[in-house]
């Protein structure tokens, strides 16, 4: 009688944890499918306001001077990466990637300053650009 009811409780055990296993992996993967769709709304964001940011390349009136209208068309494209990595950055997990969106705002932003000014200084070169 102990070893039928021992058999018993060691099948109602595993069929009961069998049970368990699966809801928790089910539940595991509702939960991961909502956090999936979190990032992807995550990502678009980011996507979106960098390619807002980004815009200014698409409407740059070209001078001529090519030194001019590079630092004129790089400068939104940086200011895009700048946004892209600062929106991003909260969410990312990798140390290595985060430690890139570091540095690219880091860099990037030393660089639209030089920009910003370089473009100052050689403003009224290129009046054509500010017509």
């Amino acid at each position: 009688m102990k070893k039928v009811s021992l058999s018993l409780l060691i099948a109602a055990l595993m069929s009961s944890s069998a049970v368990f296993a699966h809801d928790m992996q089910h539940g595991s993967q509702h939960h991961d499918q909502h956090a999936a769709h979190s990032n992807i709304a995550v990502s678009q964001a980011m996507m979106d306001d960098s390619m807002a940011a980004m815009h200014g390349m698409h409407t740059l009136k070209l001078t001529g001077m090519p030194s001019y209208d590079f630092v004129a068309g790089m400068l939104p494209h940086h200011e895009g990466a700048i946004v892209m990595s600062e929106k991003i950055l909260p969410s990312l997990t990798d140390p290595q990637i985060k430690q890139l969106a570091e540095n690219i705002i880091k860099s990037q932003k030393e660089e639209v300053t030089f920009m910003k000014q370089w473009l100052a200084a050689h403003k009224t070169i290129n009046r054509k650009m500010w017509t």
